[in-house]
């Protein structure tokens, strides 16, 4: 083989070594950037969600504090009244989980607020 043959061989070989190179990059790239985007999409789901549950808790937790200590029981308007004040808060973040979907938790947090809204449904023991 003469040496432009090899000169030929070598920078062939080294283009075909920088090809594999920038497609092995491209590739890491484009996972990267795919990664990225749906981190993206979760973090407002998830603020959407925390959001909702803390709405329930302070909820629940004026609910239970309604009990009185002795008969571990609540007077019935009190209890109205403190799910009349939670209620569109717990509203909000409704619609909030509903555009943020999917349909599963939705549904589930649908079941929840409407629990709230029905003073005979919500334990608070």
């Amino acid at each position: 083989m003469d040496a432009g043959t090899s000169a030929v061989l070598a920078g062939g070989i080294a283009g075909a070594v920088s090809l594999g190179g920038t497609w092995i990059t491209y590739q890491q790239a484009k996972r990267q950037t795919k990664s990225e985007a749906q981190l993206q999409l979760r973090e407002p789901r998830k603020r959407t969600y925390s959001d909702f549950l803390l709405a329930c808790r302070e909820a629940l937790n004026a609910l239970a504090d309604l009990r009185e200590e002795e008969t571990q029981e609540a007077d019935g308007g009190r209890i109205e009244h403190t799910i009349d004040q939670h209620q569109p808060v717990l509203q909000r973040a409704l619609a909030a989980v509903s555009l943020e979907g999917p349909e599963v938790v939705s549904d589930a947090a649908n079941k929840t607020v409407k629990a709230f809204g029905d003073p005979l449904s919500v334990s608070l023991g």
